[in-house]
């Protein structure tokens, strides 16, 4: 289950929330209930950490969005989420 979180979570942070889910979904459930997770379980954990990498990446979509505009840089964005900007 760890590398399946690993798995997920390096995928939160290169790829889109959305898109991840319609594409990994079908291919990480089989092996997840091959190793005797829940589904629903499952569904759990593929959220919080695709969530946790949508917002540790180093351009993440959040932080993006909330920066004021394109002139400011994104380390003097208020933002919260930018967690991984050195």
């Amino acid at each position: 289950m760890l590398i399946l979180n690993g798995i997920m979570l390096f995928l939160g942070m290169i790829m889109d929330m959305a898109a991840i889910i319609l594409v990994a979904t079908p291919v990480l459930l089989p092996i997840a209930i091959k190793i005797g997770v829940d589904p629903a379980h499952f569904g759990i954990i593929m959220m919080l950490n695709l969530g946790i990498g949508l917002i540790t990446r180093r351009l993440a979509t959040p932080c993006s969005s909330a920066a004021p505009s394109p002139a400011f840089p994104l380390k003097s964005s208020p933002s919260a989420c930018c967690l991984s900007l050195p």
